[in-house]
């Protein structure tokens, strides 16, 4: 009996050991060459405002040379002398004709506040996209991003006025004498251009969090400085290079476009279709921005506190408070 008490006990069989979870692959950011059609609709809605805004004038000036053989030909003739002549006869209808002009380009730029965020809804999702999601996304927050265009553009408005002002008398102060006092103004207006870009990119950011996250106008505000706060250069800098790229296409298809005086009808459709490749540059860059401030809006946001799931286990028996 005493063997059997000193024999070894057999050893508990060991559970094998689980097999380690799968990682899921990280999500690519957002990129504005992922979704074309948001871009291409960006595009054509900036296309037609342009159009729309344009027209006035160019029927004010053009009516002049309506009769000639060339049409409006005639007033890129070398010398000018018909351009000039259009614009003294068309003097009259300058203030009528630019105070439509602003009143078009005001409500063209309220109504892009829709096709903007609709291009935020989109490139903040992943997958196939609906029509129908993307305009509910949108309408739902049209309101906060009206608020945010208006407050934003008065704020810019008095930023710019009030750094002009203050820095102009600064100036005068110091009795400089050109070309030093132009140099100082061009210095000042460079700070003030500055930090009237900055404002701007605070409500890009609050955009994205307003139609991304489904903020309020007060919360997207906040996410919007938070943001600038925790990555001042990636907000600052991604909008900066972006919108020197876009405005260099623009400037460089205004340089290489061929010259309307005598034009061929081939030479004047290379030169539209040069100003469109760079409107849709354009509309491009402004994308491919939205998507970075999608990504610097998100990883400005606060962690989620712990839910409720991950508390200690009240005792069984036990009673809620």
């Amino acid at each position: 009996m005493s063997a059997d008490l000193d024999s070894p006990e057999p050893p508990e069989p060991t559970a094998a050991p689980e097999p380690p979870e799968p990682t899921a692959a990280p999500e690519p950011p957002p990129a504005a060459h992922r979704r074309p059609g948001l871009v291409a609709m960006l595009y054509a809605y900036r296309a037609l405002a342009g159009l729309v805004i344009a027209l006035p004038a160019a029927a004010a000036v053009g009516t002049t040379t309506a009769g000639y053989p060339r049409g409006q030909g005639e007033l890129f003739d070398p010398g000018g002398v018909m351009l000039l002549e259009s614009l003294r006869l068309a003097r009259r209808a300058a203030p009528t004709v630019g105070a439509g002009a602003v009143t078009v380009a005001i409500l063209a730029t309220v109504l892009g506040l829709f096709p903007l965020a609709v291009v935020i809804a989109g490139l903040g999702r992943r997958g196939p996209l609906t029509a129908a999601f993307l305009a509910a996304r949108a309408w739902a927050h049209a309101g906060t991003l009206a608020l945010l265009f208006g407050l934003g553009l008065l704020a810019q408005a008095l930023t710019a006025a009030i750094l002009v002002a203050l820095g102009g008398k600064l100036i005068d102060a110091l009795k400089l004498v050109p070309p030093r006092e132009d140099l100082a103004f061009v210095g000042l207006f460079t700070i003030v251009l500055g930090i009237v870009t900055v404002v701007g990119v605070v409500r890009d950011l609050a955009y994205v969090a307003a139609v991304h996250d489904e903020r309020r106008f007060y919360a997207a505000c906040v996410a919007a400085l938070r943001a600038l706060r925790h990555a001042p250069g990636r907000a600052v800098g991604g909008y900066a290079w972006r919108a020197a790229l876009g405005l260099a296409g623009l400037a460089l298809a205004a340089v290489a476009a061929p010259s309307l005086a005598g034009a061929s009808r081939g030479a004047i459709v290379l030169g539209v279709v040069l100003h469109q490749a760079a409107l849709a540059g354009a509309a491009f860059a402004r994308a491919s921005w939205l998507a970075a401030a999608i990504g610097v809006v998100s990883t400005a946001a606060p962690t989620d506190p712990p839910s409720s799931t991950t508390r200690r286990s009240r005792p069984s028996g036990s009673s809620p408070s």
